[in-house]
């Protein structure tokens, strides 16, 4: 779907507005919010609409929003306005940046990889995943629904991850586990086990060395 509409105006959405304007295959033909949080006109140059009154301007059979909703509620708010959007007819709108290595054939409706994203060989990935930059989904691992992969996420071989799960920056999981519903995994933490549905994991407390000071360590 060539014309697109994004759907946001905070630093996501302005992210996702000027790579979008890199293509010369996609026009932008605006931004939208919920009514409730229309407090501009324009943005970047372009006309700002209300998401429940979109009919009103762009017709769905010939326009496509490209939701930039980070992890609220565990991404649960980006799954409400999809399906909002699909009930009224319009297509979603999936991005994938040109440094990224999408080696799967089998991947669903809005999702977004940003640079550097590596997806394995036979690897399936489901609707509205986000794919922050340099994150790397291994081999035969299956993605589910609306699920957030921060910077530098690595995932290992042979995973099952279902839907509503959160990814922090540098995490690590192990290859051979199941990553269950809502789950929240801290920056840096490392999965080695199959997790519990919306449950939270964390790596240690980075503790000061008192006593210590930096230059007496070889770097």
């Amino acid at each position: 779907m060539k014309n697109i509409i994004i759907f946001g105006l905070e630093q996501f959405a302005m992210q996702m507005f000027h790579l979008l304007k890199q293509d010369s295959e996609v026009t932008i033909k605006g931004f939208c919010v919920d009514k409730k949080y229309l407090l501009e006109n324009h943005r970047g140059g372009y006309s700002v609409y209300a998401f429940e009154d979109l009919e009103n301007y762009f017709t769905p059979d010939e326009h496509s929003i490209l939701f930039c909703i980070g992890y609220t509620k565990m991404n649960q708010v980006r799954k409400e306005k999809m399906e909002s959007a699909r009930k009224r007819g319009y297509s979603i709108a999936s991005y994938c940046h040109p440094t990224a290595l999408i080696q799967s054939q089998k991947i669903g409706y809005g999702n977004i990889f940003m640079e550097g994203v590596i997806i394995g060989q036979n690897t399936e990935i489901g609707n509205g995943n986000i794919f922050w930059p340099a994150a790397h989904v291994a081999h035969d691992t299956h993605v589910g629904n609306y699920n957030f992969f921060t910077i530098s996420t690595a995932v290992a071989g042979n995973i099952v991850i279902h839907d509503f799960c959160m990814f922090g920056a540098n995490s690590t999981i192990k290859n051979n586990i199941e990553i269950n519903d809502g789950t929240l995994v801290g920056a840096g933490a490392y999965i080695s086990h199959t997790t519990d549905a919306w449950s939270v994991y964390t790596p240690p407390r980075s503790y000061k060395l008192e006593g210590k000071n930096s230059l007496q360590f070889k770097l």
